[in-house]
């Protein structure tokens, strides 16, 4: 198992998202932790930085979570009444196959299907 199928496993375990796998997601997404003096910082896979209390927080974030879709990609979310329960749909570019996923809340979900859409070989798109 790699260690983004780990991830993935503890994120489809989880009943919510937390600061701790949310910032899991953050590594396993190419952004690094960088310390200056004594603030933490974090370094985005473009080379901005932002500091710590700035960075997203995608498992508990919907807008953190489309960020982590990659381009090109469409993506749809559903939320199953008051249980919180998350569907997520990505179709690869160009095609209107879906793969979809499904998580604790519609962030887990959304995070957890844009990290298998990265897992994708970019030549088989």
């Amino acid at each position: 198992m790699t260690p983004t199928q780990s991830l993935i496993a503890k994120l489809s375990d989880a009943t919510e998202g937390s600061r701790e796998m949310s910032d899991a997601v953050l590594l396993a997404t190419g952004w690094t932790r960088r310390k200056f003096g004594a603030l933490n910082c974090w370094a985005h896979p473009d080379g901005s930085e932002c500091f710590n209390r700035d960075r997203p927080d995608p498992t508990r974030d919907l807008t953190a979570a489309v960020s982590l879709i990659p381009e090109g990609w469409g993506w749809r979310i559903q939320n199953y009444g008051g249980d919180k329960i998350g569907l997520a749909a990505l179709m690869k570019p160009g095609t209107h196959i879906a793969d979809y996923e499904q998580g604790a809340t519609p962030e887990l979900a959304l995070t957890i299907a844009a990290l298998r859409a990265r897992e994708v070989n970019t030549d088989d798109l």
